[in-house]
């Protein structure tokens, strides 16, 4: 084709194409199928024409179009309006069920806080604590209940409070990474806090006072509390629940979400501080106005947060709809004979834990309730009231595991972990039905090597900490090859040969553990069990009895299913790293091909 036919038959395209170029508004579609037309000319054009005036132009237009394309994208990026009235509405809109389930969650523990405080008057001192109490009590005689709010310094408190609203809100979120239990837990720690804290002013003949004080700048720091929680709760379930995605790409995915929640709500928080500092403090404010604060607050919370993301168009809710990283993989089912990445290994260990407890759920029941049973029975010194039972709290736990001052402790931490490690390996070897024939005298190395890790928990300080996060991986390494039967020096020393990777994974899990801890470590699942106990018709000494029990017992099963996973892991760790260092299964492969070509 000569070059005056070829400007010929695409003369029109390219008119065309620079029209589009030159308007204000250009058509997105329009502009992409030209400019798959122009490309197409130019490549042409470069191959039959290099040096002629068509391929230049037709390299001016390509060039054009890419000025075009960037003038048009960095308003984007700085357009503050698009990502406040598109992108962080359709956001929420698509994170609308964790949002939902935080501020069910919230509730819940606010209605306990109210109902734990009418049932017991001395839950509030408990909860907020006796100087904060007494304080208050001082201001309502002086006729100022609100007087905690009057600080001189109201720019100082402004930046005070403001910071902590952001630190609270970001804990709660970040929190979220402990599989969303650590949201969770401070969900629930908060949520009683504010149902008990408002219920006390109303115990006090002043809840409507208390109330328009209050509410002024709690509408919204409270809101944001609980969206907040919602995005640690999208962030925990990125991490727990993958599906397709690798574990690091959930993970990341979600994170992007709940960044962009995040970052809506920082101007939120300064708004609260603003009222909280400079308006809270007018007591002497009419109540018309000071409803009118509350009741716009109310407002620009559900108006925003709830009835924007719902009346966005479907086509901007697509525009938005997160799909993050475009590589996928496919549900498999569990091959040992496999090199596996760290995500892999955490996902397969989740999923068979769940499969172990449900497979094992009745011994571990009894394992719970015999470790409860004997701590009643041989401890009954360590927990002197159910209503002040540090069972939940990290003091309870290091009282628990200080086998110095409590050592029966240290029988019962080596028989349940024990037992509990072997009914979990048998449940995993039967699941992948691999081959094992535990005999008796591994049974009792178990109990050995268990008792001798327990022996960490003689020592006290840093160094039982240190030991016991360095120790964890090959303990349980070690509890897996007796069950498998092949506890040698060499196997024994398999992990130290790869331990970033092995350690890596192992930290993971601990972050888990760590967040179900966490949410056991709120103290006002005791005294709510104390109040529900109260209800019993049995005397108070049997309900004590009644719920001390069951309280030791939830965290005996708490460190089963613990054993349970890291014991799952540990078979699956193994299976990887001899994989790894042997290609046992790569070996066979070749075997079988080598053995066909013979054939």
């Amino acid at each position: 084709m000569r070059e005056k036919e070829f400007i010929k038959n695409n003369g029109s395209k390219w008119r065309e194409f620079e029209n589009e170029v030159n308007k204000r508004k250009s058509d997105p579609e329009k502009l992409s199928k030209l400019y798959v037309q122009i490309t197409d000319n130019l490549s042409f054009a470069r191959t039959n024409f290099n040096n002629r005036t068509v391929r230049f132009y037709l390299n001016t237009l390509s060039q054009n179009l890419y000025l075009t394309v960037h003038k048009n994208r960095l308003p984007e990026k700085k357009n503050v309006q698009n990502f406040w009235m598109e992108e962080l509405p359709a956001t929420l809109y698509h994170t609308r069920k964790q949002l939902l389930t935080s501020l069910i969650v919230f509730l819940i523990a606010v209605l306990i806080g109210v109902f734990s405080t009418h049932q017991d008057p001395d839950f509030a001192r408990a909860i907020l604590g006796n100087n904060y109490i007494n304080n208050t009590l001082a201001n309502i005689e002086k006729g100022d209940p609100g007087a905690v709010y009057k600080d001189p310094d109201a720019l100082v408190m402004f930046l005070q409070i403001t910071a902590n609203n952001i630190y609270v809100s970001f804990l709660v979120f970040v929190l979220g990474i402990l599989a969303g239990l650590g949201t969770v837990g401070l969900l629930i720690s908060n949520g009683v806090m504010l149902g008990t804290f408002q219920y006390f002013f109303f115990t006090q003949g002043v809840g409507f006072e208390s109330a328009l004080i209050i509410w002024q700048h709690g509408t919204i720091e409270i809101a944001s509390i609980v969206i907040a929680g919602g995005a640690g709760i999208v962030l925990g379930q990125g991490f727990i629940f993958p599906g397709s995605y690798t574990r690091a790409q959930s993970l990341k995915n979600s994170a992007q979400k709940g960044l962009k929640i995040m970052l809506g709500l920082v101007p939120m928080f300064v708004l609260a501080g603003l009222i909280e500092s400079f308006v809270t403090r007018q007591t002497e404010l009419h109540v018309i106005i000071r409803l009118g604060v509350i009741i716009l607050s109310a407002v620009l919370i559900i108006g925003y947060y709830v009835v924007k993301p719902l009346t966005l168009p479907k086509a901007t809710l697509e525009k938005y709809r997160f799909t993050g990283v475009k590589k996928q993989y496919p549900a498999q089912p569990v091959n040992l004979e496999t090199d596996k990445t760290q995500s892999q290994l955490l996902k397969e260990t989740f999923s068979l834990t769940t499969s172990v407890i449900s497979r094992q759920i009745l011994p571990f029941l009894l394992i719970a309730a015999a470790g409860a049973g004997i701590i009643i029975a041989f401890s009954p010194e360590v927990y002197t009231h159910l209503g002040q039972s540090v069972i939940y709290s990290l003091h309870g736990l290091n009282l628990f595991l200080n086998f110095a001052e409590m050592p029966q402790h240290f029988t019962l931490f080596t028989l349940t972990t024990a037992t509990a490690a072997f009914f979990t390996a048998r449940a995993v070897q039967s699941k992948l039905k691999v081959n094992y024939t535990l005999k008796p005298k591994s049974y009792i190395l178990a109990y050995l090597i268990t008792a001798l890790f327990a022996c960490i928990f003689f020592i006290s300080g840093q160094l039982q900490f240190i030991l016991a996060v360095l120790l964890t991986p090959l303990f349980f390494h070690a509890l897996n090859l007796l069950f498998l039967n092949r506890f040698t020096t060499k196997e024994l020393l398999m992990p130290v040969k790869k331990p970033w990777f092995i350690f890596g994974s192992y930290l993971g899990l601990a972050l888990l553990s760590l967040g179900i801890l966490i949410l056991l470590n709120q103290p006002i699942v005791g005294l709510y069990a104390g109040q529900v106990l109260k209800i019993i018709p049995v005397e108070e000494e049997t309900a004590a009895q009644i719920g001390e029990f069951l309280l030791f017992f939830v965290q005996q099963f708490t460190f089963t299913i613990l054993s349970a996973l890291f014991t799952t892991y540990a078979f699956l760790a193994y299976h990887h790293q001899w994989e790894a260092h042997t290609a046992s299964a790569l070996i066979k492969k070749l075997q079988s091909v080598k053995y066909q070509s013979q054939t």
